[in-house]
C-alpha cells in the first residue's frame, strides 16, 4: 500500500472541493481583502435579467433559477472600504464555468472604481441569452478576479422544474453606498 503525505492529501481535498459542482450553490466571497483597493469583498450574489442590467431595487437575488424563464444570470459583488479612500479604477474578470468545469465564457469588465464619497460599492456583470430556456440544467460557478487575484467565487443552479427550495432575496434597504449607472463594458 502506497503512503500519501498529509500535504498531498490536503492538496487533493482542496482541489476536489474547488472542482466539485454537484453540491449546493454557494458563495466564497465575504471577507476577502483586496490590498490594491484597500477594500473588502462583503457579498457575491446572483440574479436573473435580460440583456440590460436590472435596476438595483428590482433585483431578485437567488442561487437557483428556472431554466424556462432564465435569460442572463448576473453576478453582483459588493466592496466596502474606508471613507475618504482615493478614487481608484479597476477591472473585473468574470469567468463562468459549466457544470462539467469547462469555461462557458468570460468577460473583462472595465471602468469600475472606488468612489471616495462612499464606503461601499456594488458592481455587476452578466452572462446568458436574450431568450429564456437556453441554459442547460446544472450547477454553474463564477469566479471573479481583480489584477489576477481571485476575489470571489460562487455558484448557482439552473433547474428544469420549480421546487420549494428556490428562494429569493430583495436588496438590503438603508445600506449606504453607490450603485453606478455605468456598470462597465463587456
Amino acid at each position: 500500500m502506497k503512503k500519501v503525505s498529509l500535504m498531498s492529501a490536503i492538496f487533493a481535498l482542496s482541489l476536489l472541493a474547488n472542482l466539485s459542482f454537484s453540491g449546493e450553490p454557494r458563495s466564497h466571497a465575504q471577507g476577502h481583502f483586496i490590498s490594491s483597493l484597500n477594500a473588502t469583498v462583503t457579498a457575491l450574489r446572483f440574479y436573473e435579467g435580460g440583456d440590460n442590467n436590472v435596476p438595483y431595487k428590482q433585483r431578485d437575488y437567488r442561487t437557483e433559477f428556472l431554466k424556462s424563464s432564465t435569460r442572463y444570470v448576473w453576478w453582483e459583488v459588493t466592496l466596502e472600504y474606508p471613507k475618504g479612500s482615493r478614487k481608484t479604477g479597476f477591472e473585473v474578470l468574470g469567468i463562468y464555468y459549466k457544470p462539467d468545469g469547462v469555461i462557458l465564457g468570460q468577460q473583462n469588465l472595465k471602468n469600475f472604481y472606488i468612489d471616495p464619497a462612499f464606503t461601499s460599492v456594488a458592481y455587476s456583470g452578466g452572462w446568458g441569452w436574450s431568450d429564456p430556456g437556453k441554459w442547460p440544467a446544472g450547477t454553474y460557478r463564477v469566479d471573479l478576479f481583480i489584477e489576477g487575484q481571485k476575489i470571489a467565487s460562487g455558484s448557482f443552479r439552473i433547474m428544469t422544474t420549480k421546487t420549494k427550495s428556490i428562494k429569493s432575496h430583495k436588496p438590503n434597504k438603508g445600506k449606504k453606498g453607490v450603485i453606478p449607472d455605468d456598470l462597465g463594458e463587456l
